[in-house]
């Protein structure tokens, strides 16, 4: 742990490599999940940022829940760049996706919420 505490970013992996134990996707996904929907709210993170971080997720495992938000907001903001969608379906794309991720701002230790 002190190690952890006193090292650069670059090296976190390294040394969390050296933590006995095992990675629980489950428990990755849901703070990810919670970290991205707690950003959004926040304003630290726009639709933009909320597309790519979906997108990042379902990449790595297609399977895991929320399904296909990335996907979705994807698909809602590039048809919208590209002309042929109105601004409110990608309001409503990024409200669906809030509201699907939402709660898993429920698993975020309170030190890790913006407010």
């Amino acid at each position: 742990m002190i190690d952890l505490s006193f090292c650069n970013p670059n090296d976190v992996a390294y040394y969390l490599r050296s933590v006995p134990g095992s990675v629980s996707d489950d428990v990755v996904r849901n703070l990810l999940f919670g970290l991205a929907a707690d950003a959004h709210r926040t304003g630290a993170v726009d639709a933009w940022g909320l597309r790519d971080i979906g997108w990042a997720a379902y990449e790595s495992d297609p399977t895991a829940p929320p399904d296909h938000w990335g996907l979705d907001l994807d698909l809602a903001i590039e048809t919208h760049i590209d002309g042929f969608a109105t601004i409110v379906d990608v309001d409503t794309a990024v409200a669906e996706a809030v509201e699907t991720i939402t709660p898993y701002i429920n698993a975020l230790p309170p030190v890790l919420t913006r407010g």
